[in-house]
């Protein structure tokens, strides 16, 4: 059993390089939504950014959770100050997923997840670094934001080929 199995997440520092991502991203989430899971924030379904990443971290996300994937779909986040992301998990689509941070100003806000032991855990990811985890079973969440004015992070979603949510591949959520 590899380390994501057994935790149920694991966090891969210098993931994949960011840089290039960062401004264009912030750009194109101007023109973003208000979702209801983060009111206060901007949140872009599958711009040709996200979707790069969703396939350029396709082979990287087969490698550390050991599983071969679908693609499902990428979501994109702004996240300003005094934002809170509540506790939850995910639907079917989110079964292995990747929270990457795309970059962020003033100070690192960490994001909580709760292990297969019940131990909450706090991570806080530098642009390039991901949390891999299991969407639809972790418990994820960050408190409210007292620690920067602007935080970009992309959603990566994926499912086993050989699990329960495998027709969920290219989720048809966001079109």
């Amino acid at each position: 059993m590899n380390k994501f199995e057994k935790n149920g997440y694991l966090v891969i520092k210098n993931f994949i390089d960011v840089k290039k991502y960062y401004k264009p991203m912030l750009k194109n989430l101007q023109k973003g939504i208000h979702d209801t899971q983060c009111p206060k924030s901007l949140a872009l379904y599958g711009d040709k950014f996200m979707l790069e990443l969703l396939e350029k971290c396709l082979p990287l996300m087969e490698k550390h959770t050991g599983l071969s994937l679908f693609k499902t779909y990428a979501y994109c986040r702004l996240y300003f100050k005094d934002e809170e992301l509540k506790r939850h998990t995910d639907r079917p689509a989110c079964e292995i997923s990747a929270t990457l941070c795309i970059g962020y100003k003033d100070k690192n806000w960490p994001i909580l997840i709760k292990d297969y032991n019940g131990k909450e855990i706090s991570v806080k990811l530098e642009p390039g670094d991901a949390l891999l985890y299991h969407g639809c079973d972790m418990e994820h969440w960050r408190e409210i934001n007292k620690y920067s004015t602007e935080h970009v992070q992309v959603f990566l979603h994926y499912v086993d080929q050989n699990g329960m949510y495998a027709d969920h591949k290219d989720d048809a959520y966001s079109k």
